[in-house]
């Protein structure tokens, strides 16, 4: 038993519309003509289904291919090894034909960051960094399909390509790269190193898989124009960005904490000097020294302080006005 062919369906079934269309039109002319007592030519009879069966052919025998894509035309299942460039072509009647683009073309991939809004139709990715930091990456990768490979790409990977092969070389290529650089140098100093090696791994593994698919090692690197990269946001998810803030800044108050503690301890041990100073000098004073007289003698110690404190203000140029009188000068301070 012969089987129909998938591909000729079409042709058939047009083919049996016309010929129940011109049985239509032939009855409907005889029941007319017979009223009046005339028959339908034998020509007629036989020219119109036949006139309609070649009118189909015909129809199905031409192609007009699109500007910027090419048609890869199957007869009864075979790929034809050619390209069919943009204009009209004749084909074998009943052949299936299915365009692929040329033209510049572009797929994306997103974080999977919740708060950072992904292109529409966009894949998810995540890579870990080689000190173990996932990175979310938005990456996109343009190309474009040589057309002189339209056919075999679409007989040994099919149409759908670029989720079959393209893809996930990029989402292999995204996860090898980052693995060699720390979250920090992949966001920060290094970024173009990582899209260099980003871009040269994902044309490594494009070019391994076409070779795997079937196409020779020649061909492989022929078949898609692989441009760089356009790197747009590479990361940690903002709940880790979180928590690093989170542990910079108390790392920072403890440092800062850890400061002031000394600050205070200079103070208490300068203070404490102070006072084993004094203790001292009272010591050393001749004995019988009336209260009136230790008192001013204090009041002698604490004003050179602020002499001392005051000079090296000058020195410094901190203070421009000093307004003396009594025990207390009070200095003002530059602007």
């Amino acid at each position: 038993m012969s089987v129909i062919p998938f591909a000729s369906t079409p042709l058939i079934v047009c083919i049996v519309y016309a010929l129940i269309a011109s049985f239509v039109i032939l009855f409907v002319a005889k029941r007319a003509l017979g009223k009046h007592g005339k028959a339908v030519p034998f020509k007629v009879m036989i020219g119109l289904p036949v006139i309609a069966v070649l009118g189909v052919i015909a129809a199905f025998s031409v192609m007009v291919v699109d500007v910027g894509h090419v048609e890869v035309v199957r007869v009864y299942g075979n790929v034809q090894e050619r390209r069919y460039d943009p204009g009209v072509h004749l084909i074998v009647p009943g052949s299936r034909h299915d365009y692929m683009h040329v033209r510049r073309q572009i797929f994306e991939l997103s974080s999977l960051d919740p708060d950072v809004p992904a292109a529409a139709g966009a894949a998810a990715t995540l890579a870990l960094s080689a000190d173990r930091i996932p990175l979310a990456a938005d990456i996109t990768f343009p190309y474009q399909l040589n057309p002189d490979f339209g056919w075999k790409v679409f007989s040994l990977i099919g149409p759908g390509y670029e989720g079959l092969l393209l893809i996930p070389a990029a989402r292999a290529a995204i996860r090898e790269a980052m693995a060699g650089f720390t979250w920090t140098d992949a966001t920060t100093t290094k970024r173009a190193e990582l899209e260099e090696r980003i871009h040269s791994v994902f044309k490594q593994f494009v070019f391994d898989n076409l070779t795997g698919a079937g196409f020779t090692k020649e061909e492989a690197p022929k078949v898609f124009s692989l441009m760089a990269p356009q790197v747009r946001r590479i990361g940690p998810p903002r709940a880790l960005l979180a928590a690093v803030s989170e542990r910079v800044a108390a790392e920072v108050n403890l440092e800062r904490q850890g400061v002031l503690n000394r600050i205070a301890q200079s103070e208490s041990e300068r203070r404490a000097n102070e006072g084993v100073g004094v203790r001292k000098l009272i010591e050393e004073l001749p004995k019988g020294l009336k209260p009136n007289e230790l008192r001013d003698l204090l009041y002698a110690l604490a004003d050179k302080q602020r002499a001392d404190s005051m000079l090296k203000a000058v020195e410094k140029d901190q203070v421009k006005v000093m307004i003396m009188g009594g025990n207390n000068p009070v200095a003002v301070p530059s602007p």
